[in-house]
């Protein structure tokens, strides 16, 4: 019985701390970003809400990108530096290594991100 006791205090132990170490680093750590459902770890953030990363790799297809090493999908129109693009025609200037802005579609279902808009970063 003295084990099951140990082994319940220990796990009582590891969840409270598990758990002030969330309230404890909380949403005052801004150096870097990170979306709970679905996880895009690396992802930064500006000062007008937008997200930012890196493109490592597109799809032949057109309708997914890589951007910090996180799967996300195009829309099929997207807003590119102010203008409306095609998927299709847009994959054609997302060249690995690009630095980008982007806005995800807030009503999008599933735990793929949908990219609705992006902006190169300067």
């Amino acid at each position: 019985m003295r084990d099951s006791e140990s082994k319940r205090n220990k796990f009582v132990l590891v969840l409270s701390m598990a758990l002030a170490s969330l309230l404890f680093t909380g949403p005052s750590s801004s150096a870097e970003r990170t979306i709970q459902t679905p996880l895009v770890v690396g992802a930064g953030e500006d000062n007008s809400g937008e997200l930012a990363g890196v493109v490592n790799r597109v799809s032949e297809d057109g309708r997914t990108v890589v951007i910090d090493d996180q799967l996300v999908e195009l829309a099929a129109v997207v807003r590119f530096n102010g203008a409306s693009w095609s998927r299709e025609r847009l994959v054609k200037e997302l060249d690995e290594g690009l630095k980008i802005y982007f806005e995800v579609d807030p009503e999008a279902k599933g735990r793929t991100l949908r990219i609705i808009s992006i902006r190169s970063r300067d």
